[in-house]
């Protein structure tokens, strides 16, 4: 999928996750943790990328069913990588890159000619992810 990310677009990329993945034979544990990852990233563009010169955020998102679980890769043209931050316990946000490596077998970044790509595998085996 290749969009420019507006709230009102999450839902949708919600919804496609979840069509697909019964399709692709994910379990739901799965699907669910694939689901939150992808609206975590894909929010974080939109709260923190900053905007073209249209005032867009043009975003991609690649996801493939893989041996043992699902790859996903959302790409966006800022180049500056996702940060941990360390919440306190009455923040209200700052938590959704520690929650997206918890969530996830594995994450990795890297910068390329446009941006950033931010790639997460998220197993199909509960364990793997614990």
């Amino acid at each position: 999928m290749v969009f420019n990310v507006a709230p009102e677009y999450l839902r949708t990329v919600r919804a496609v996750l979840e069509a697909h993945c019964p399709v692709w034979g994910v379990d739901d544990d799965t699907a669910a943790r694939l689901v939150y990852v992808v609206n975590e990233l894909v929010t974080n563009v939109l709260k923190h990328a900053e905007p073209d010169d249209n005032g867009m955020r043009p975003t991609s998102l690649l996801v493939t069913r893989v041996k043992d679980g699902i790859s996903a890769i959302v790409s966006d043209r800022d180049p500056r990588p996702p940060i941990e931050r360390v919440a306190k316990d009455s923040d209200e946000s700052g938590r959704g890159w520690a929650l997206v490596q918890a969530l996830c077998g594995a994450v990795s970044t890297g910068t390329t000619t446009l941006g950033k790509d931010v790639w997460v595998f998220i197993p199909t085996d509960n364990e793997a992810a614990a």
